[in-house]
């Protein structure tokens, strides 16, 4: 689960020691009962443990603990004896005396935090409802919306040299509506439409408008192909909208957002050459 538990070294008392113990159908070097449970010793001289003994140990959680004695073959008994007096940096766990614990640790905490993130999405969707709620009431209140500006990349070429710049074929600013509706209203999103009024009071394009209340409906929500669709980010400010789908601009009004854009470079480019 991406977490890691550590039990630190734990002297515990042995009451009652055997040697090759049988455990089903697998003799066990040493068997040892003691205060926290019974606990089994591998040791490992000229071979190591078996896959299957080993896939046997994990699978019915047995605690077991390999002890690696290979490096005392040529040395005495007193030698090995001193050397284990610390055995942690001879030893290693096949399977955990406290790995069921420390697993239950993990799988509560990982628990209280899905639980935890799961209650913050839902008091977030209940925020996203509510602010829903007033900025509809505001925007047929007032029967005017704040749209972003809508800018498009293109390419061109100034002086000999290749520019990537934006064509700003909509400004930021306020728009007058008329006939907002509500098309769908689920748990998840509300969607909307409008139609939008030039400054002159002439109804023009219609503007659908996507209220989602997490973030799932954002990502799987399919915009109305050629249409102009905006989406509430439910953050403060002017504009608190974005550009999911925007209607290709006329041909006429694109290359005029071009012309103005290079135009505008240009000055840049000749404030920076008589500055240097």
């Amino acid at each position: 689960m991406g977490k890691t538990k550590v039990r630190s070294p734990k002297l515990v008392k042995i009451l009652q020691g055997s040697v090759e113990s049988l455990l089903d159908k697998y003799k066990m070097d040493v068997e040892l009962e003691t205060s926290v449970g019974s606990i089994f010793i591998e040791v490992k001289v000229t071979a190591e443990c078996s896959d299957e003994k080993v896939n046997f140990i994990k699978s019915n959680k047995v605690p077991t603990l390999e002890v690696d004695l290979s490096q005392f073959i040529e040395q005495s008994i007193e030698t090995v004896i001193d050397a284990l007096r610390n055995i942690e940096p001879y030893s290693n766990w096949i399977y955990g005396w406290c790995e069921d614990a420390l697993k239950n640790e993990i799988e509560k905490e990982v628990e209280a935090q899905r639980f935890a993130a799961q209650q913050a999405l839902a008091r977030e969707v209940e925020r996203r409802k509510k602010v829903t709620k007033r900025a509809i009431n505001n925007l047929t209140r007032n029967n005017t919306i704040g749209l972003p500006a809508k800018e498009l990349p293109f390419i061109t070429i100034i002086g000999g040299r290749e520019y990537k710049l934006q064509a700003k074929v909509l400004n930021a600013g306020s728009w007058n509506f008329n006939r907002f509706n509500v098309m769908i209203d689920t748990d998840d999103y509300i969607l909307a439409t409008c139609q939008m009024l030039s400054k002159k009071g002439k109804e023009g394009s219609k503007l659908y408008i996507l209220f989602p209340f997490n973030d799932d409906a954002l990502r799987s929500f399919k915009p109305v192909p050629n249409s102009a669709l905006l989406c509430r980010l439910f953050r403060k400010g002017s504009y608190p909208y974005m550009w999911l789908s925007f209607p290709e601009p006329s041909p006429n009004k694109l290359q005029q957002a071009q012309l103005k854009a290079k135009q505008l470079k240009r000055k840049s480019l000749k404030y920076f050459e008589s500055y240097s």
